[in-house]
């Protein structure tokens, strides 16, 4: 059977330069034998938006001078945003819609995952839920033909039908085994940055102190069991029961990606944005906090604890680590 090239995807992410998510999906593509570069737009840096109430960022009037140049090579446009970046991520499909005809844009992350009937307003596809699956299997069968039946997509990639109503297509298969996935991709040569002159260059070391103040994100689990109304865990559970599993990382893998990522760019604070950070066994847990201070030694933040599960020994073993 003859091999099919590949074809080239450019991740757009609209917010700060962490773009945890992204990353991810970059370098499992890549595994693939993908190139899967990503731009990060920086349009919400610090959470302006929560600060002023107001949407995340426009869309910079001279941007576009350097970004339609840019995107020209990739075959594929791959933009994840999350609610606050909904209209900036209209401007964008459309100039390169306007500009690139033949492109085809995919919607991802938490917006058109949990709206997607309004983001296939203005995209070729919206991928509901986790991507790692349906995007790589999306992507295989756009390699083969452009035009795609709607029997053809994989599960959790939603389009519009040729009579204009949306096909409904379910929800993404889950990546249980968090393990198993490639360390983020922090690799200078393909992630890039918009810079505050709009122009765009690859995100080096230099780029990560300036946008990113020596903090690396990343999350020790995903899932959560808890039902907050205000919380996207609530609404995703509504898709799929699986997204109440708390999926974990091993202690040794966050451990290597945190020395992995260290080869990249400096920082001095490791934030965990887990949000059930406490939900996991004593083993695990005992590992960690013995672990982290002899392994990596730096500072560090965890943000989700479920109060009737944290116990004042989890608390002290925190500190000391």
């Amino acid at each position: 059977m003859k091999n099919i090239q590949k074809k080239s995807l450019l991740f757009i992410t609209l917010a700060d330069v962490s773009a945890y998510g992204v990353r991810y999906l970059s370098s499992y593509l890549q595994k693939q034998g993908r190139i899967a570069d990503i731009i990060t737009f920086r349009l919400s840096d610090n959470r302006r938006s929560l600060l002023k109430r107001e949407p995340a960022g426009k869309i910079p009037e001279n941007l576009f001078k350097y970004l339609l140049p840019f995107v020209e090579k990739y075959n594929y446009i791959g933009i994840s945003l999350f609610s606050d970046g909904f209209y900036e991520s209209i401007e964008i499909t459309s100039e390169i819609k306007k500009n690139f005809p033949y492109k085809t844009i995919i919607l991802g992350g938490i917006h058109p995952t949990l709206k997607p009937r309004e983001c296939l307003n203005y995209t070729d596809y919206a991928c509901v839920g986790d991507g790692y699956y349906s995007l790589k299997e999306l992507l295989e069968k756009l390699d083969l033909k452009n035009n795609l039946e709607v029997e053809d997509l994989p599960q959790g990639v939603w389009t519009k039908n040729k009579d204009g109503s949306i096909y409904e297509n379910g929800c993404s298969e889950i990546c249980l085994d968090l393990d198993s996935l490639p360390f983020p991709n922090y690799d200078k040569n393909t992630v890039y940055v918009r810079n505050n002159d709009n122009s765009i260059s690859n995100l080096d070391r230099g780029g990560y102190c300036k946008y990113l103040d020596y903090v690396y994100y990343t999350m020790f689990s995903q899932g959560c069991p808890n039902s907050c109304s205000y919380c996207c865990n609530y609404a995703l559970k509504q898709l799929d029961k699986r997204y109440a599993v708390n999926r974990k990382h091993s202690v040794s893998y966050i451990i290597n990606e945190i020395k992995e990522t260290s080869k990249y760019y400096t920082f001095y604070n490791v934030f965990f944005m887990d949000d059930s950070f406490i939900l996991r066994d004593n083993n695990a847990f005992d590992e960690f906090v013995e672990r982290y201070p002899k392994e990596i030694g730096l500072p560090f933040i965890v943000l989700g604890f479920i109060p009737k599960l944290t116990k004042q020994k989890h608390v002290d073993k925190l500190v000391e680590a």
